[in-house]
């Protein structure tokens, strides 16, 4: 069974890049990482090209347009994938621009969602609004990567999933009785 960690990269409300990171949850292991950049017609804020490294030459360049990736969401984010966030406003705003833009009449996504954020907050007791960085520190693990670049942050969110649902989430075989038992 595998799982599809997603992050989204805005610029003026429109999407600049899809970050998103395939996990096996059977070996609790990273497949691939991909990045999805997206044409923009509007020019970049000054602001978003620091923080994510993306110019309007480079989104032209190698960028396509939303409903040109579309084939590769369907193939990578097909309807039986468990989908992991770390804001479920990212995930709606996808669904809702893909369906406003008659791009498609439904979500290329499953239903099932865990977001992170939320089992951070449960697991840390803390429920104020934390950043990707402060909580991968908090389950003792370092940002890898460019922050703000879509891709490296579905990288982290699957990090940081993959560390909760072994330190947190599920019992192993070998370590004991199992829940039910």
């Amino acid at each position: 069974m595998h799982a599809l960690a997603l992050d989204l990269e805005l610029n003026k409300g429109t999407p600049i890049e899809i970050g998103l990171t395939e996990i096996n949850l059977l070996t609790n292991t990273i497949v691939k990482t991909m990045s999805l950049p997206i044409k923009c017609k509007d020019s970049l804020d000054e602001e978003i090209v620091k923080l994510t490294g993306w110019t309007d030459t480079k989104l032209n360049r190698c960028g396509k347009y939303l409903w040109e990736w579309v084939p590769t969401l369907l193939r990578n984010g097909s309807k039986n994938r468990l989908i992991i966030v770390d804001s479920s406003d990212e995930l709606l705003f996808i669904e809702n621009y893909v369906r406003l833009n008659h791009i498609m009449l439904s979500s290329p996504f499953g239903n099932e969602v865990i977001n992170v954020s939320h089992l951070y907050s449960l697991i840390s007791g803390d429920y104020e609004s934390r950043s990707l960085d402060n909580k991968l520190e908090f389950f003792g693990l370092r940002f890898e990567g460019r922050p703000h670049r879509a891709s490296t942050d579905s990288l982290n969110i699957a990090r940081l999933f993959l560390k909760i649902k072994e330190d947190y989430l599920f019992v192993k075989k070998d370590e004991g009785v199992l829940p039910g038992e």
